[in-house]
């Protein structure tokens, strides 16, 4: 997608830009490191989610299940380094996504399930880069 690739550029950029700055020693607040990686790593969520929608599109629920487990845990990392914590109507969800590593090994993937949680996960990418958005304003 345009938006994603737009935005993995923009955040390989940023941290581009900072890396230089910091091996000149010029240091940065350490919120503009952790937004960076908030960034970038919300722009991984989002590559990974389309790819996972795009596989499940292809009745592929194997390959969309590994694409959505990698989309949550690069949205977790994405609220780690924002400072967010997840409330208790998520964590159901991302435990759900931890255990598709089991269901893809024992060839058992539910694409039913695959798709349930890929718009609970779209929702919180939504979510996510809309409070990416205000933090830096």
């Amino acid at each position: 997608m345009p938006q994603t690739k737009k935005a993995l550029q923009e955040a390989a950029e940023e941290l581009t830009t900072l890396a230089a700055q910091l091996e000149k020693g010029q240091l940065h607040n350490a919120r503009y490191l952790d937004a960076a990686i908030a960034k970038a790593s919300h722009a991984l969520a989002e590559w990974h989610y389309f790819k996972a929608k795009d596989y499940l599109g292809q009745d592929d629920a194997k390959r969309a299940a590994r694409h959505l487990q990698t989309a949550a845990q690069y949205l977790r990392a994405a609220a780690d380094s924002a400072n967010h914590e997840y409330g208790s109507e998520m964590m159901p969800v991302f435990e759900s996504i931890d255990l598709y590593g089991n269901m893809i090994e024992e060839d058992i993937v539910e694409p039913k399930l695959v798709s349930k949680d890929l718009t609970v996960i779209e929702q919180e990418i939504n979510r996510m880069a809309e409070r990416l958005k205000s933090a830096s304003k």
